[in-house]
């Protein structure tokens, strides 16, 4: 008498409760974050910019009996913007559709992938417009030597043992205050830059202190955001396909050895000042995203296309509100 075996009574099929997705997470993608969104109802404008050289000087007078208060004045310009309007679609075959075996769900799936594809065009349009030399007002350069970073805009590669990125930090700082009256509150860099950072011998003396064997000292960004007296520290680790779509997986990070300390101003005030901007067309997308999602019939090929339309453009409002880093780290 012959015994079942477990391919006897069993017949493999796929599982209805998993299946396997690389979807970055959408917390990765932080164009947006660094530069805050400004809605517009018009594709292309200008706006007013109140010129910075008028605004730090001491013009008081004493004025004696029966005299004028002595007038002054602030000089005013014109900036101009225009966005652009990008769009991909995701084609759904009817037939696919009605051969597809649960979990896939081709309308489900069709709507997250494209929503990652334009938060990445979206970082990548960031890299392009605001990541980078010759951008802002004050490029740095890494390199092996002692920071010097007034004198020769130089800082010591922060994975150097002797690097002192506490001080670099606050010598920095001095720059933009010069320039502007204003210090950066944001500092973002690539994963490259925070791996090495959270090794360095001058940020774990200061967050070792209360540390045991029991309960090691663990450097987050949080910490190291407070000992550089910013808001935000924001570590930028969105990973593209650098083979090209569908081609076999070679990964790396979008941003590499690089940072920009900014200032950021996420009021919505009017006469305010903020380094960069995300200018989004609101009156086309219907809200403040510069963002609408489609679904259409395309009917001579028996499908529904899921497609996402941005209307957005990233701008440097103020150079001078930026300090770019190149060769943070070697």
């Amino acid at each position: 008498m012959s015994t079942p075996t477990t391919s006897d009574v069993h017949v493999n099929r796929p599982l209805t409760n998993m299946s396997v997705a690389y979807m970055q997470s959408m917390a990765k993608f932080q164009a947006d974050n660094l530069a805050p969104i400004m809605p517009v109802s018009k594709k292309s404008d200008s706006y007013f910019k109140l010129n910075k050289e008028y605004w730090f000087s001491d013009l008081m007078r004493k004025r004696g009996v029966g005299s004028r208060a002595i007038l002054a004045g602030y000089g005013v310009s014109q900036d101009s913007y225009l966005t652009d309007l990008w769009s991909v679609g995701k084609s759904i075959d009817d037939q696919v559709r009605a051969n597809e075996d649960v979990p896939l769900n081709g309308d489900r799936t069709a709507m997250k992938f494209v929503t990652r594809l334009e938060r990445m065009n979206r970082e990548q349009q960031f890299k392009a417009s605001l990541w980078g030399t010759s951008k802002w007002s004050t490029d740095i350069t890494g390199n092996a030597s002692v920071s010097a970073i007034e004198a020769s805009s130089t800082l010591e590669q922060w994975n150097r043992s002797a690097a002192t990125p506490i001080q670099d930090v606050a010598n920095l700082k001095i720059v933009m205050e010069k320039l502007t009256g204003f210090d950066f509150n944001v500092l973002a860099i690539g994963a490259p830059v925070w791996n090495a950072l959270k090794s360095n011998q001058e940020i774990l003396d200061r967050i070792s202190g209360g540390s045991t064997n029991g309960s090691p000292a663990q450097v987050t960004r949080q910490l190291v955001a407070q000992l550089f007296e910013i808001e935000e520290l924001i570590v930028l680790n969105s990973v593209e396909n650098t083979a090209g779509h569908g081609v076999t997986m070679t990964g790396d990070y979008l941003f590499g050895k690089q940072g920009l300390f900014m200032h950021r101003d996420t009021s919505s005030e009017i006469e305010s000042v903020t380094a960069c901007r995300t200018i989004t067309w609101k009156q086309y997308a219907g809200n403040k995203n510069g963002t609408r999602i489609l679904k259409w019939r395309d009917e001579p090929t028996h499908s529904d296309v899921v497609e996402i339309e941005s209307a957005f453009v990233h701008k440097i409002i103020a150079p001078d509100l930026g300090i770019f880093v190149d060769q943070m780290i070697a």
